[in-house]
């Protein structure tokens, strides 16, 4: 038996939609963090790694929160600003550098996160005595324009100075205690950390970063080296730190985590807490599909192939069309009319028989006339007697005959079958 094609593609679709759920359904694949690397640490993912119990904890406490969705010079005039290893969706800028260096001057504090995406401080390097070196850079070639590279001081501190744990040193939490005294020392004597890396105390920053920033000194430390530093900047500064994850949903809650963010925050107590969603790929006119989660998007999409297959199952026709079997079988016009007559016959309703005959005459003189099709019969006769679309005499003798069966109740049906004749032959003649 040959196999219709629609039955193959309705299978295929029903083994993919298993195929689908059975991932989804799968304990060891999570799909929210396949690589650490491309981790989004967003104030709106309630997932492990996202910072949406920090926002909300900051929220009950009675601060200002809010989210920025556009570059750094659109800051509002005061706050605490939290840069949680932003993946740089929207890429860093000069001009964002500069002008967040002024925000910072002017007495605000920012906690800067980095593990795996340093992008901030590769855009600090790209100064003004830099300008033209990096123009020279990107001077046309016989093979177009070429990309910035990334400047090699970044790269060989970020990949090569920094301490690079192993993938189980990594996973494991440490704690990490103060280096020297300090405000937030005070408000928080531990940290819980879990990071890919450690700063060298002899490198905690590349030399043009920490020139352009005011320097840079030692906060914290555990075993295996530095976990956060301080760049003052004018009256206010930037906390360094290489572990996102003390602050996460899954780590605020450990240790006196918390409270460092806390006791930034408190700097500017009048001002918001404002976390940096435009670098991690969010900003104005962003719809509700683009905060889903990875796992809400597939499921919208099982959702909407499962949908699609109903549809189209409902649609398909599997083999030919086949009409009940009392409809099998047309029926003749003669057989139909000769129904109708004997219908009319039996019921005595020679009178419906009649008006049928005298409407279908009143519409053809007055269509051949050129009047209106409920012209009545008296008037279509005087006009016919001027332009003669039918022959007079007989169209005369019609009328009056139509007058008669009229008049009465019951039309006889021999008169009327006369009648029927009579119109036929008068309408044959032009």
């Amino acid at each position: 038996m040959r196999i219709r094609y629609e039955v193959v593609a309705l299978l295929v679709v029903t083994v993919f939609l298993g195929i689908m759920l059975a991932v989804a359904r799968r304990e060891d694949i999570n799909l929210e963090q396949i690589e650490p690397s491309l981790v989004v640490r967003s104030s709106y993912r309630t997932f492990p790694e996202g910072y949406k119990a920090l926002y909300m904890a900051f929220d009950k406490l009675g601060f200002d929160v809010h989210r920025l969705l556009r570059p750094y010079p659109l800051l509002p005039e005061r706050g605490t600003l939290i840069v949680a290893d932003a993946v740089a969706e929207h890429d860093y800028t000069e001009y964002e550098i500069q002008q967040l260096l002024k925000w910072l001057a002017r007495g605000n504090h920012a906690l800067v996160l980095i593990e795996y995406h340093p992008d901030i401080l590769i855009e600090f390097i790209h100064d003004k005595q830099n300008t033209g070196d990096a123009a020279k850079e990107n001077e046309p070639s016989e093979e177009g324009w070429q990309e910035k590279p990334w400047p090699v001081d970044v790269e060989q501190w970020w990949y090569e100075q920094g301490v690079e744990l192993e993938d189980e040193q990594s996973a494991t939490m440490y704690t990490a205690r103060p280096v020297i005294p300090s405000f937030l020392a005070e408000a928080a004597p531990e940290l819980r950390i879990r990071s890919t890396r450690r700063l060298k105390a002899d490198a905690l920053l590349p030399d043009r970063v920490a020139a352009r920033v005011g320097g840079v000194v030692p906060l914290y430390r555990d075993d295996l080296g530095v976990v956060a530093a301080y760049s003052a900047v004018g009256e206010g500064g930037i906390v360094w730190c290489v572990s996102p994850w003390s602050f996460s949903n899954r780590g605020i809650g450990e240790a006196s985590n918390f409270d460092l963010v806390l006791a930034l925050a408190s700097l500017q107590p009048a001002g918001p807490v404002i976390f940096d969603e435009y670098h991690q790929g969010f900003g104005t006119g962003m719809s509700v599909w683009t905060l889903a989660p990875t796992l809400t998007k597939l499921g919208a999409l099982q959702v909407a192939l499962a949908l699609a297959l109903l549809l189209i199952s409902l649609g398909w026709r599997f083999g030919k069309p086949r009409l009940p079997d009392d409809e099998r079988f047309t029926r003749s016009r003669a057989e139909y009319l000769t129904s109708m007559a004997g219908l009319l016959e039996r019921a005595g309703a020679t009178h419906v028989a009649l008006q049928r005959v005298h409407t279908l005459l009143r519409r053809e003189v007055a269509r051949r006339a050129g009047m209106p099709g409920n012209t009545p019969l008296a008037q279509l006769a005087e006009v016919n007697s001027q332009i003669a679309v039918v022959d007079q005499q007989r169209l005369h003798q019609v009328v009056q005959l139509i007058t008669v069966l009229e008049e009465q109740p019951r039309p006889d049906a021999a008169a009327l079958l006369r009648l029927t004749a009579e119109v036929q032959r008068l309408l044959r003649r032009t």
